[in-house]
């Protein structure tokens, strides 16, 4: 079953990635000029195409780590100021959609860091769509510092009220599993248990926090 839904996630994959390649060229001017009335659509599109590229790749990560139990991670170092500037470019068209700002809040000196290039991207992006979701008003805001031996990110927002023990309990592999009363979606994309679990692999770990 794991290799079949392996196959399924590659073969998703392989069209996703001719679409955003093409929307990618669109904006770079490949095809002649961009009417201006279509520059946003197309800004959409390339955000979207990218998030659905992330989702298929967290469904493989899902299947190898949760299902067939062999799922392989090689780190090396990686600038997290380029990481930053390609994750803003894919996503911050995006959270204006949703009358919000990305604002990134990062010093030039930051070290970097030991992680799997492709996956520390897809990590940070799927937690600043988790952030779009669930935020009520204000800007999300992306913050990176030096902290002892590793880089510490923080995304802050102002989302609703959570019961006592649910930040807790949205970190769980299968939270995407359970439906709550309101039948309201619980989560982004494979869910927040699954981005702890990669990014533990990577040698980092993830938390949720809620400020009353």
């Amino acid at each position: 079953m794991g290799r079949a839904l392996s196959f399924a996630a590659h073969e998703l994959n392989t069209p996703l990635t001719a679409v955003h390649m093409t929307v990618i060229n669109f904006l770079a001017g490949i095809f002649g000029e961009v009417p201006p009335g279509h520059l946003k659509w197309l800004e959409m599109l390339r955000s979207q195409s990218f998030r659905l590229g992330g989702v298929v790749a967290e469904m493989r990560d899902f299947i190898h780590f949760a299902i067939r139990g062999d799922i392989s991670v090689r780190t090396e170092e990686v600038s997290i100021h380029e990481t930053l500037e390609a994750v803003v470019q894919n996503v911050g068209s995006s959270i204006s959609e949703a009358s919000s700002r990305l604002l990134v809040e990062a010093p030039a000196d930051l070290p970097a860091v030991n992680a799997d290039p492709e996956r520390l991207g897809r990590l940070l992006t799927s937690l600043l769509f988790h952030a779009r979701k669930f935020k009520t008003s204000g800007d999300v805001v992306l913050k990176a510092c030096a902290a002892e031996a590793f880089v510490l990110i923080r995304i802050e927002y102002s989302g609703r009220p959570l019961p006592p023990g649910e930040a807790e309990r949205s970190m769980d592999l299968f939270y995407t599993a359970h439906r709550g009363k309101d039948e309201v979606l619980s989560a982004v994309g494979m869910g927040l248990g699954l981005t702890r679990a990669i990014i533990r692999l990577q040698g980092g770990d993830l938390d949720l926090s809620v400020d009353t």
